[in-house]
């Protein structure tokens, strides 16, 4: 293991520099497109979809930054570090949910030459599904997005102290101008920036690692601490919803939050920015292939982890307050020699944050558009309108985060919501467009009831959980870690504040 026991940095000047940099890049990017296409960006098509031309590339660079976020960037690495590599089985209702989304489900969306999926739901049942479906969508994204914000700026604070809401300002402030000023495209070129970032990151501070173990127990000691400390193991067959993850609830559940993940506004969005559905399926693939190597390359990060602390739990000798502050601890103690680390590291939780709120705010403002203003006004919206609208709730939706942040650094709680109305609502949604495209006899009524239906089903489940967890009731036992091996007195100046970072899911 890397020894603990020396003197670590804090967060240098050179890591304040790189973090400024990259806010600063992103906004830049924005701005630009703002101005280079700033004729065209007065139609509707060009705010919300890039005029429909867009690059494979950089839109399917941008759908993995709309999935990928800094909660779901730590919450894997600990995830691993805690209970083994059960949840790493969920890669496989990963790719069959791709493989039938990109044969079944696109090809019906872009036919219809849409701007919200949501307006399929009318077309094939009624007005009311599609308000079902539309309201989800944006009091899911309006309760999210302020964890989007929590996550990096409570990282920063952890490693400098600096003020949560002054960060949470800063980059409500960021993510909304470049939005607003560039609309679709400076948010996928954003997205392109941040993506090669937070990947750039995750590098760097697992070679960083590697190398330090390398030099203690081989590459290969690795792996070999991670068997001998029970972190690999298959999903049990018990069906026994106290199980934290079993096979079942991996293939079942995975399949359906994976689902919901390709078959929401965010990712539809993007696909149908593209000029041909063959264009289409290569942004799917391209993004999926980016996502799978991210998504193992945080699972070895959670090894690595536990190779570095293996025998000195770094919370049991009370050097962090929860383990979610594990990762920001690991990477101070290794950048130790090496300034910058912690900068690029931080950097990377910034850009996850930034790429998936812009990602919410267009998404958001394209719904409200097509969704509500659109069908009730009684005569056509001139451009003008629309702009103010699209802009309008870009910023309101933005400075509403802050507010909501506030409430989350007081408690859990918004958190644990969040996260359950999350999986409660995208089963419902899921399920009414899974009615629409494969059972052609089901009507509205039928697929509204069977929404509500499922929505209070999985409520109730989803809540009662969360109170047993929070009542005791319920307890996920985490796999064996020691303190045995820490020293007994520590030379250590990691700073780290005492506010705990939650990033399980």
């Amino acid at each position: 293991m890397i020894d603990v026991n020396v003197a670590s940095q804090s967060f240098s000047l050179v890591d304040s520099v790189i973090l400024i940099l990259m806010l600063i890049i992103s906004l830049g990017i924005g701005i630009y497109h703002g101005y280079a296409n700033r004729k065209t960006l007065k139609t509707e098509v060009e705010y919300l979809m890039g005029g429909k031309n867009m690059s494979v590339v950089p839109v399917g660079m941008s759908i993995l930054a709309s999935t990928l976020s800094a909660i779901g960037l730590m919450g894997v690495q600990t995830e691993m570090y805690l209970y083994g590599s059960t949840f790493a089985f969920s890669f496989f209702p990963f790719l069959v949910t791709a493989l039938l989304f990109n044969r079944y489900i696109l090809p019906i969306f872009y036919s219809l030459n849409i701007t919200s999926m949501y307006h399929y739901l009318e077309k094939r049942f009624d007005r009311r599904v599609r308000l079902f479906g539309s309201i989800s969508f944006l009091i899911l994204s309006t309760l999210y997005m302020p964890i989007l914000l929590y996550v990096p700026s409570l990282s920063l604070n952890q490693v400098t102290g600096t003020n949560i809401h002054v960060t949470s300002s800063i980059l409500v402030a960021i993510v909304v101008l470049y939005t607003c000023i560039g609309g679709f495209r400076a948010t996928v070129w954003t997205d392109v920036f941040q993506t090669i970032t937070m990947f750039g990151s995750i590098i760097v501070v697992l070679i960083k690692g590697t190398v330090e173990l390398s030099d203690e127990i081989g590459f290969e000691g690795i792996f070999r601490n991670t068997y001998e400390r029970d972190r690999y193991e298959f999903p049990t067959l018990r069906i026994d919803p106290t199980i934290r993850h079993s096979f079942w609830s991996i293939t079942l559940g995975g399949v359906g939050y994976c689902g919901y993940i390709f078959c929401n506004q965010n990712v539809v969005q993007r696909y149908l920015s593209l000029p041909s559905l063959k264009k289409v399926h290569r942004a799917a693939w391209l993004s999926v292939s980016i996502f799978v190597s991210i998504y193992f390359l945080s699972i070895y990060g959670g090894s690595l982890l536990l190779a570095t602390f293996s025998d000195c739990d770094p919370k049991m000798a009370g050097l962090i307050q929860e383990h979610d502050q594990l990762i920001p601890f690991f990477v101070l103690l290794i950048s130790r020699n090496l300034p910058g680390l912690a900068g690029i590291f931080i950097g990377g939780m910034f850009c996850a944050a930034l790429s998936s709120m812009s990602t919410f705010l267009n998404s958001m403002a394209a719904v409200v558009l097509e969704d509500f203003f659109k069908p009730l006004s009684r005569r056509n919206l001139t451009m003008r309108a629309k702009n103010w609208i699209m802009r309008g709730v870009v910023v309101v939706c933005g400075l509403f985060c802050v507010p909501l942040m506030a409430i989350a650094e007081k408690s859990n709680t918004i958190m644990q919501l969040t996260n359950s109305f999350e999986g409660v609502t995208s089963g419902s949604v899921l399920g009414i467009f899974i009615l629409g495209i494969f059972f052609p006899s089901i009507n509205g009524s039928c697929a509204l009831m069977g929404g509500i239906a499922g929505l209070v089903l999985m409520g109730w489940i989803s809540f009662s959980a969360q109170s047993a967890i929070a009542a005791g009731d319920l307890i996920f036992e985490t796999k064996p870690l020691t303190h045995e091996g820490c020293p007994d007195v520590f030379n250590i100046t990691v700073h780290l504040n005492e506010t705990a970072l939650n990033t399980e899911r």
